[in-house]
């Protein structure tokens, strides 16, 4: 398992994740960072690695959402250009004294959905053609 740390959406001061991220769980979000952001710029990737690492934080470690798919990860031994741009972005997203540009979302969508859910949600970020939200207090 690899420990990383990460800023905390209400303090600002960085602390460890609740539970390491291990190798496998890396992949699993590099490939829906890959997934969610062909395409799109370095920024949105950002986004999305960060959003994913907060969805995870939110939901605590019994959550299904951060636990990898069977069968998701195929050959994963081989790294393709998508899959390393989903690494680098999970990298910088998990690099002590990075900066979350979703302000703490755990939730997104493409800016030509209108899910239900966005109603009961705070805006907190636009990158690319991702809308970022998090929970309204």
């Amino acid at each position: 398992m690899i420990q990383f740390a990460a800023q905390s959406e209400t303090t600002g001061e960085v602390a460890l994740l609740l539970r390491p991220v291990t190798c496998r769980e890396l992949i699993v979000y590099a490939r829906a960072v890959d997934y969610f952001g062909r395409g799109e710029s370095a920024e949105t990737l950002q986004a999305l690695a960060w959003v994913l690492l907060n969805r995870r934080r939110s939901v605590g470690d019994e959550s299904a959402y951060a636990r990898p798919v069977p069968g998701y990860l195929g050959e994963y031994d081989q790294v393709d250009a998508h899959l390393a741009r989903g690494l680098g972005a999970m990298a910088q997203a998990l690099s002590p004294g990075a900066t979350d540009p979703t302000c703490g979302s755990t939730r997104f969508h493409h800016h030509h959905e209108c899910p239900g859910w966005a109603a009961h949600m705070q805006l907190q970020a636009i990158a690319g053609s991702y809308l970022f939200y998090s929970q309204k207090f």
